[in-house]
């Protein structure tokens, strides 16, 4: 499938106790950057705040089945949102502060009467949803208020031709309908009065070319998907500002060149005018690098090319994992990185199942709180 998560992976180096960097100001209601205080250097690393669960499908079907599920796809749907309420209520309970919410979309290839491509991707052709997918949209923005997540992170998951990754195809008006659906989606979020941060593009940060280990800054690997972050950034900075978004997040990465190589193209994504918090997926693999080295290895880069300032959000992780959950603590406390928060995927580690999802209602999540995420 086109959307499914992107995963990478590595080893864990020596871990020790060092003093973590924590924000006081990124706690429930901060709005701005982090004042940075030292704990004690016994005291475990841990985020500034509370996170939770990804949550776009309410049911899955034989072998993980998401596609027909999707929350926003079916909202209006009899007895759809009622169960959702049901649900939402029960992350709450589980001790879930945050949310993220995915919009999957693409221009459709046959006409869509209803809105909807698949039961998770929605038709974007345009530049606009359709009406009924608007307004579910809203009413499950409105929903995540009334069930009092402190934060919702909304992001982009564009599909098909729509996506600049895929190349055939690509052109000005899929980056202006792109555009467009964005400009028009930033109101709802605003309007709902919900904490909100936008990600342009899921795991959509490109990186500068490299030719075997030698990286040539400032020049793009795939021009058009550097072009496009750079318009939509550029579009979305002059409408918005920078306050609710986090830019474009990393995908999950075992190999240190295309580490090094988006760490070296963020200047010339985001010029002067940065995003004031940075998105990753961790996804470390049995047997291959893990979420301890991903980690270590984006800091570490990103610190040399000037982008250490800015706090993370740990976008993606194994769905309630205590061997992600140790490493990710290890190696906060080995950097002094601070993270605000974690939001878990709803796929477990090594399934059989699927490598999309296999959670249909990922409860679950004290593998992390436990560990002060």
């Amino acid at each position: 499938m086109t959307h499914r998560p992107r995963r990478g992976a590595g080893p864990l180096a020596a871990s020790g106790l060092a003093a973590i960097a924590l924000c006081v100001a990124g706690l429930a209601g901060a709005t701005g950057p982090a004042e940075r205080v030292f704990k004690n250097a016994f005291d475990p690393p841990r985020a500034m705040a509370r996170g939770g669960s990804t949550h776009n499908w309410y049911a899955l079907g034989p072998g993980c089945e998401r596609e027909p599920f999707g929350i926003i796809a079916n909202y209006h749907l009899p007895g759809v949102r009622t169960r959702v309420l049901k649900q939402l209520a029960g992350l709450r309970a589980a001790g879930q502060d945050r949310i993220s919410v995915s919009l999957y979309h693409q221009r459709s290839p046959i006409a869509s009467p209803d809105g909807r491509v698949t039961g998770t991707v929605l038709d974007s052709t345009g530049g606009r949803l359709h009406p009924q997918m608007e307004q579910n949209l809203l009413d499950y923005l409105l929903d995540l208020r009334f069930a009092a997540f402190s934060e919702v992170i909304f992001r982009y998951h564009p599909q098909g031709a729509n996506d600049v990754r895929n190349e055939d195809g690509w052109n000005d008006s899929l980056r202006d309908e792109n555009w467009s659906l964005i400009r028009s989606i930033e109101p709802l979020l605003t309007g709902a009065g919900l904490r909100h941060r936008t990600d342009l593009f899921a795991e959509g940060m490109p990186r500068a070319r490299n030719v075997g280990s030698v990286i040539v800054d400032d020049v793009p690997h795939f021009e058009d998907w550097s072009d496009y972050a750079r318009f939509v950034w550029r579009a979305y900075v002059a409408e918005f500002g920078t306050a609710n978004t986090l830019g474009f997040s990393f995908v999950s990465d075992s190999d240190r060149t295309r580490i090094d190589a988006r760490a070296k193209h963020m200047d010339y994504i985001y010029g002067s005018q940065r995003p004031p918090v940075l998105g990753f997926s961790l996804y470390g693999e049995t047997g291959g690098r893990d979420e301890g080295w991903i980690f270590r290895e984006y800091q570490r880069q990103l610190e040399d090319e000037g982008w250490g300032a800015l706090d993370w959000i740990i976008t993606e992780s194994w769905y309630n994992d205590p061997r992600a959950a140790k490493l990710i603590q290890a190696a906060i406390g080995e950097t002094g990185q601070p993270v605000r928060f974690l939001i878990q995927w709803p796929v477990t580690r090594d399934s059989e199942c699927s490598r999309d999802v296999t959670e249909a209602l990922p409860l679950r999540f004290e593998a992390f709180s436990d560990r002060g995420f």
